[in-house]
């Protein structure tokens, strides 16, 4: 594709990034200014009492929505508005949380935060019930009568769909009370994680190396066999050591949701996930059996790392190096700046966006002791999206700033063009607008690759993504699928079942009986390490995403008539219409195999492209 120009700031940007001088006036800011939530921890703590003081005013108006049009206006305006005050103590806290799990004072921010949720929860609980009762009929005349109703519309919509899986006012206000208890396993995990398992330390080129959760994402790609292998090692049995106790807080997870689904009427826990978003199960089987078929792609390109890397076999530690060497470092101005360059095709507002996003000051950016590791995105309607990294200058980095801001662009378009009721995306739309930031990014980075080298490094980046993305997420959706089928059974999930299922799946994927690679009984830990089996059924729509971004990034790149329009129309529709039928408008049946066909093709043209380019002299 014809490289598109870049404006004369943006090329000395990217000086640095290919190796010259960054020229930046105001360079990214790298802590959070969370005061378009809160001033200060105390104003949060006087939110919290005022939301505190005016939940009988909520729960007062049970029995009200029915008396007519304007009535059920009224009661559902009050409730989003107390929605939104929730939205904001929910976030502040947690955001704080985020960048110093030691700090008592958040521990406790967060708890409170939790603690109210239950009780606003509990209050509330009787109000899909009433709308339920209200019946369809008299929605939809209420509807008519009042214009207001129209930004209610899809929680109507919703509500009514619902009425066989909801329980009384009753049984959902104790279900709401019994939250922070619920969800207080995760907080568990998350503290014997990041804040009280002793990581190990290695000598890594001379230099001490804490192998902790920020770092070993770092210390795996050394090129160094015997490194990698003593990272593995250290890492893996500090997570063993809790192998047990992490059984019990996975296994409480499973069973929760195990038994909600049955409480709920739904076949099962993943009928109920994805019937709660009206996203068909066939869109989770249908990514299961595809993954499975193209398992020979997948053990091609394990091969052909092998083969790259010069090694006598392979073992899981060998996944993450890259297959070609580059030691170039990223700022985080590299990081927007090459952000901005590979979505230009998105089209100027997009761009504008970004840049507004740039500036507002709302990124908390690099690792520091206590600070959660990974990256997300958060954000309350009528504030700036916030964007949380641990930036660390390779070239991950740079592609987890695209994926993040991708998030970003995602809210912001999403609360420009909608009401608060309907701003909020579903999950398995979210990781679409990430996900095609990186595709973005990777062709770009291809195109302006000046070396063989260069070019070999990105696309072997662009299968490792693939690889991590696809593949290695189906599997966990996989294992989501298992440890559920297990608890449905009765089986109890402790620490060493769930060690055995996930090891097995382990050994499919990577093909361990066929000699492909050889899976260490002590990495088979890893299940431990992912703090996204506490929010059951969400990981598999990485790959759900990963496929819908390469369709529609692949099209706009291609100038498909219509394509970019439809993708921007899709991020910019939030939450007014339900996800997949929102992919279908725009052109894309996820429970069809051709998407993930496609993947799986796109991942053989890159190997094809490698061997090609390794073959030329």
């Amino acid at each position: 594709m014809k490289r598109l120009p870049l404006p004369r700031a943006l090329l000395l940007c990217l000086g640095l990034a290919l190796g010259g001088q960054a020229l930046h006036a105001e360079p990214m800011p790298t802590i959070w200014d969370l005061s378009p939530l809160f001033a200060s921890d105390d104003d949060w703590e006087a939110a919290r009492k005022a939301v505190q003081a005016d939940l009988p005013k909520l729960a007062a108006l049970k029995g009200t929505l029915g008396k007519s049009a304007k009535s059920l206006r009224a009661g559902l305006d009050a409730i989003s508005a107390a929605n939104l005050r929730m939205d904001r103590l929910r976030v502040y806290a947690s955001m704080k949380q985020s960048t110093d799990n030691r700090d008592s004072k958040n521990q406790e921010r967060s708890g409170l935060a939790a603690q109210l949720d239950g009780e606003y929860g509990s209050t509330i609980a009787w109000l899909e019930p009433e709308i339920q009762a209200l019946g369809e009929a008299k929605v939809m005349a209420f509807l008519k009568a009042e214009p207001g109703l129209k930004k209610h519309s899809e929680h109507l919509r919703n509500s009514l769909r619902q009425a066989k899986h909801t329980l009384s006012a009753e049984s959902e206000a104790v279900i709401a009370a019994l939250g922070p208890v619920r969800g207080a396993t995760g907080e568990v995990r998350t503290l014997l994680f990041n804040a009280n398992t002793k990581w190990p330390e290695l000598i890594v080129g001379g230099k001490t190396e804490r192998v902790d959760d920020t770092r070993y994402g770092l210390l795996r790609q050394n090129p160094d066999r015997a490194v990698r292998k003593q990272v593995f090692d250290a890492f893996f049995g500090a997570i063993g050591q809790y192998e047990d106790t992490y059984g019990v807080t996975l296994g409480n997870v499973v069973q929760d949701d195990t038994t909600m689904a049955k409480l709920r009427h739904y076949p099962s826990a993943v009928a109920m996930s994805l019937g709660s978003e009206e996203v068909p199960e066939a869109v989770y089987r249908t990514l299961v059996a595809e993954v499975h078929k193209g398992l020979p792609t997948l053990h091609r390109y394990f091969k052909l790392r092998q083969k790259m890397l010069g090694l006598p076999d392979l073992h899981y530690y060998d996944i993450y190096p890259a297959l070609v060497t580059q030691n170039k470092q990223y700022s985080l101005d590299d990081a927007a700046a090459l952000t901005l360059a590979a979505t230009q095709p998105l089209g100027d507002d997009y761009q504008a966006l970004l840049k507004t996003g740039f500036k507002a000051n709302t990124m908390h950016a690099l690792p520091a002791p206590g600070k959660r590791g990974g990256a997300y995105q958060d954000g309350v309607y009528g504030a700036p999206p916030f964007v949380f990294l641990n930036h660390q200058g390779e070239f991950e980095s740079v592609s987890t700033f695209a994926h993040e801001w991708g998030h970003a662009m995602h809210t912001a378009m999403a609360n420009r063009a909608q009401p608060y009721e309907t701003a909020n995306y579903s999950l398995f739309i979210a990781e679409i607008a990430s996900t095609a930031n990186e595709v973005l990014l990777s062709n770009y980075m291809r195109g302006q690759a000046a070396s063989k080298e260069e070019k070999l490094y990105q696309l072997g980046y662009a299968l490792e993504r693939l690889r991590g993305t696809f593949f290695r997420q189906a599997m966990f959706g996989e294992f989501e699928l298992n440890t559920h089928d297990a608890a449905a059974k009765g089986e109890a999930l402790n620490g060493k079942r769930v060690t055995e299922i996930y090891c097995k799946l382990l050994k499919d994927y990577h093909g361990d009986a066929a000699g492909v690679m050889k899976i260490d009984p002590l990495y088979c830990q890893e299940w431990a390490f992912i703090p996204h089996f506490y929010r059951p059924f969400y990981v598999y729509q990485y790959a759900t995403s990963i496929t819908a971004a390469l369709h529609f990034a692949e099209d706009i790149l291609a100038n498909k008539p219509g394509a970019r329009d439809n993708y921007l129309k899709l991020l910019a529709g939030g939450g007014s219409v339900a996800p997949y039928q929102a992919l279908k408008n725009a052109g894309l049946d996820m429970a069809s195999p051709a998407p993930y066909q496609a993947v799986i093709k796109r991942m053989d043209a890159i190997m094809d492209e490698m061997e090609a380019l390794l073959a030329a002299k």
